[in-house]
């Protein structure tokens, strides 16, 4: 509406690390009243979770699964957790509900279900052998009160724990310039690395040396989607995206925006605005027995 016009976003700053999310906004109030507009945080859906690799998340349970923190001008927000569960297309919540499955904290175990509604999931699909196969649609909003001919800095931060984990990257002794996703995985080009980063990879395996293929890596989807932070803002303003390894040595793989690499491994993107748009996001993690070998000793 009319209201919302007299805002104006003067700057976006994201900083995601494997461990931390954090957002913050400046916002101007440029009218003569007070406006109060909803921000929302939103969450890449977790679409696929194998059970086996729910540990490379860390723990799932809680009474916050992202312990998401929002402040506007340092006082704290309470805000509305919203969560729905989509199967191909379809709306499932009240499904998952009535079978005795909540959506959040994700859980992979069904134990203490509806053992004829559990069947009839199973019948559709939407629970398999390897767990829930939904879409779980994760945002939080807040209300928040600009008042007039202020600049308001609104901040949240959450556990960026609904990534996806992927194949690990390998080099198969009769091929040692080729790297290779899982045994049979999608092209290494899908993680867009550029020709710097993949050098440090294929050294990193020259090092290792052996016959047989090693798999040094770990790699972490956190893919997000840049979205504009309350309605009534077509693009994203003033904005300055960080992301950081977690440890030295480790490798942020982007897809997506204008980022550069950094002397620290962090990739940064600066523009004065931007669309919305998808940003494919990958950590590739060193195991920790390979660390020093990539680091030269630093840890």
């Amino acid at each position: 509406g009319r209201v919302a016009e007299s805002l104006a976003v003067r700057a976006s700053r994201y900083v995601l690390s494997p461990e931390r999310l954090s957002a913050s906004f400046l916002v101007e109030n440029y009218g003569k009243t007070p406006v109060t507009s909803h921000v929302h945080f939103q969450f890449k859906p977790v679409i696929v979770w194998h059970s086996d690799n729910a540990p490379a998340f860390g723990p799932l349970d809680g009474p916050d699964l992202l312990a998401v923190e929002a402040t506007a001008g340092d006082v704290p927000l309470s805000g509305q957790l919203h969560t729905s569960a989509l199967f191909r297309g379809m709306e499932v919540s009240d499904d998952l509900a009535a079978a005795g499955l909540g959506l959040l904290p994700f859980r992979t175990g069904v134990s203490g279900g509806d053992a004829e509604k559990l069947a009839t999931l199973r019948e559709r699909g939407i629970l398999a052998r390897f767990g829930p196969q939904w879409a779980l649609n994760v945002t939080r909003s807040w209300p928040v009160s600009f008042q007039p001919g202020e600049i308001t800095e609104f901040r949240a931060e959450a556990k960026p724990i609904l990534g996806e984990y992927v194949e690990g990257l390998t080099v198969f002794p009769h091929d040692p310039a080729k790297l290779q996703l899982g045994i049979e995985g999608p092209p290494v080009s899908s993680l867009c690395l550029s020709d710097e980063q993949e050098e440090r990879v294929l050294a990193l395996f020259r090092a290792i040396g052996g016959d047989r293929p090693a798999w040094p890596y770990t790699i972490r989807d956190y893919s997000l989607t840049l979205v504009s932070p309350a309605v009534g803002f077509t693009g994203i303003y003033g904005m300055e995206f960080r992301i950081e390894p977690g440890k030295p040595g480790d490798i942020v793989a982007v897809c997506g925006g204008a980022f550069e690499e950094q002397a620290d491994g962090s990739m940064v993107w600066k523009t004065d605005r931007t669309d919305p748009q998808e940003v494919r996001i990958h950590f590739v993690e060193i195991e920790p027995q390979y660390r020093s070998l990539a680091t030269g000793g630093r840890e």
